[in-house]
């Protein structure tokens, strides 16, 4: 993809714009947070009222911004989630308590954009596309290897992401509980729920903080539904071929609505090749594949969630694009479901059961929502001595909506 530095005067200047916006966005939020803390009898209206018009305004230049960037680099403008045009839209129905992150990576600049309920804010991080690649690539290899002797440098390469892509906006990040993010490209790959914060000699992962969930450019606006479907249906297959015996034991202890697949299946850069498996007397049979998930609008208003528990149901491997993902994501929106689970590696059986368990007790039982119920079983295999390590909690990821 051509990079931003390519525009020459129109990177310099963006760059500018950015370093400004950023200065110029904590002064107004902190000028707007003093007036606010005031009794409100005491409060200045007017004042209020200019710097809210201020923070507007600001908003308004980005949207030049991205109007020129779209006539100059219409592949950028194209890989956004989230479009100038909507911005005040979907400020309005961002969940409050939640900040999306927005990622794009060009040849040699991070950009994230930081959207909230009533706050937005860039940030550019200097790093170059195949530095950051590099740095992914390395650090999948090593978290799908559970007894690798290689523990401190794949901890290593978990602190070096969140420094690049977390520890930018952890400012930002404070007073929020639910962080959406929308990763592009390579960083699809990346569990940023299993990125490592080191401060004072102090290590913690990102989920021992925050809730953590994700989007997709295709299925974003799943995200800004406000359902909380009732759980009492369930849905479930598993162990199609008997290499999965946990997958049995899972199915068998689920009691709630769910759509759960513990099955086999790949995903991969052609959504026409990705497949679930199941039991079948052919091949045809055997295989689900995405443009029939697709098809199956019976899904709609009826399922609330679909976990695939299975091997390899989101990454074929940490090479592509992140297409995979979109595609698997997108399938299900198109039949309906507003939340799915999927996974960014294969998966360990028991461990997988345990999870499972837990997640489906924690809906059953508590009033959590579905994504705490997630991060709940998460930090158990985490706090365990059998599972503790990242390959056997952090492949499972929630995309979309959460409630």
């Amino acid at each position: 993809m051509q990079g931003l530095n390519e525009m020459g005067e129109t990177y310099q200047e963006l760059k500018k714009w950015d370093e400004a916006l950023e200065a110029h966005l904590e002064a107004i939020a902190k000028k707007i947070q003093e007036e606010k803390q005031k009794p409100e009898g005491r409060q200045n209206k007017t004042k209020l009222a200019i710097l809210s018009n201020t923070l507007a305004t600001t908003e308004g230049e980005f949207n030049q911004w991205m109007l020129k960037l779209k006539f100059q680099n219409r592949k950028m403008y194209d890989a956004l989630t989230i479009k100038p045009t909507t911005l005040g839209d979907i400020q309005n129905e961002i969940p409050g308590g939640a900040l999306i992150l927005e990622y794009f990576v060009s040849s040699d600049q991070l950009y994230i954009f930081c959207i909230g309920r009533n706050y937005f804010f860039a940030k550019s991080v200097s790093i170059s596309e195949d530095e950051l690649t590099k740095l992914v690539h390395g650090y999948s290899r090593l978290v799908q290897d559970p007894y690798s002797p290689r523990k401190r440098i794949l901890k290593q390469n978990a602190v070096k992401l969140y420094d690049i892509l977390v520890r930018p906006v952890e400012s930002i990040m404070k007073p929020y509980d639910s962080i959406v993010v929308a990763p592009f490209g390579v960083l699809y790959y990346v569990p940023f729920h299993a990125l490592i914060r080191e401060e004072g000699g102090k290590q913690e992962y990102l989920i021992e903080r925050k809730r953590i969930s994700y989007t997709t450019s295709a299925t974003f606006t799943d995200l800004l539904k406000d359902q909380r479907m009732k759980l009492d249906k369930l849905m479930a297959f598993g162990n199609p071929d008997g290499s999965l015996p946990g997958a049995s034991e899972e199915v068998r202890k689920i009691k709630d609505d769910i759509v759960h697949l513990a099955t086999h299946g790949l995903i991969q850069k052609n959504p026409l090749e990705s497949y679930l498996l199941f039991a079948g007397d052919s091949e045809n049979e055997k295989r689900l594949t995405l443009l029939e998930i697709a098809g199956y609008t019976a899904l709609r208003e009826r399922t609330a969630l679909v976990f695939l528990s299975a091997c390899q149901t989101a990454m074929e491997s940490a090479r592509g694009s992140g297409s995979e993902m979109i595609s698997l994501a997108e399938a299900f929106a198109m039949a309906g479901p507003p939340t799915l689970i999927a996974t960014l590696w294969e998966v360990e059986d028991i461990s997988t059961s345990h999870l499972v368990s837990h997640f489906y007790g924690e809906l059953r039982n508590s009033k959590l929502d579905k994504l705490e119920a997630l991060r709940s079983a998460q930090l158990a295999l985490l706090k365990s001595s059998q599972f503790s390590e990242p390959y056997f909690w952090a492949p499972f990821i929630m995309i979309e909506n959460w409630r």
